[in-house]
């Protein structure tokens, strides 16, 4: 299932003609994440010198300050919340926090199992396989998806599922708009 995220209102976009996104729980201990970005790939400063990959991914931070796909994810009705990071460049990261932008840690429970991206002339995609903490492997998830694109001309575009306040802010509680269920017990 396609899941269309929209840019922000108020962040300046040329490149882009889509972005969507597909989540899917494959067993309690993994989520598959894909995106698909569409549009002037030429337009867009994608990290990395390679047009593709799948290996030798390594953890890295400040992923969102350039292009970068993220996935925001929490119990339902819980504050506490994990985040992950993906780029071209084969660099990726994975946070927790307590509640709204606090208590930010590197979290190394989280295992990604494979991964890989490809930029061709018209599209941009990227597919990650996560296995989760134990913690998490049992519960009905909210998730948010979102991207950073930055273009060549240095303008940033922001892109999620929901945008609920004036400003971009992938970590608003209200962001989490996509329920992920429990895989079935029977």
């Amino acid at each position: 299932m396609k899941i269309w995220l929209e840019t922000h209102p108020k962040t300046p976009q040329d490149a882009l003609i889509s972005l969507c996104a597909n989540v899917a729980r494959r067993d309690p201990d993994h989520i598959a994440i894909s995106f698909l970005a569409a549009g002037g790939m030429e337009r867009v400063r994608w990290p990395g010198d390679n047009r593709s990959g799948h290996e030798n991914w390594k953890r890295s931070d400040d992923l969102w300050k350039h292009s970068c796909f993220e996935a925001f994810g929490r119990a339902v009705g819980e504050p506490c919340y994990l985040e992950t990071n993906f780029a071209t460049s084969g660099d990726w990261a994975a946070y927790a926090f307590y509640d709204y932008r606090e208590g930010m840690r590197r979290v190394d429970d989280i295992r990604l199992i494979q991964a890989n991206w490809r930029v061709r002339e018209r599209h941009a995609e990227l597919h990650a396989l996560l296995q989760l903490p134990r913690t998490y492997r049992d519960m009905n998830w909210e998730l948010g998806l979102a991207a950073v694109i930055e273009e060549r001309n240095g303008n940033k575009s922001y892109w999620a599922l929901s945008h609920p306040t004036d400003k971009p802010d992938f970590h608003h509680p209200d962001s989490f708009t996509l329920e992920l269920p429990a895989p079935d017990a029977s």
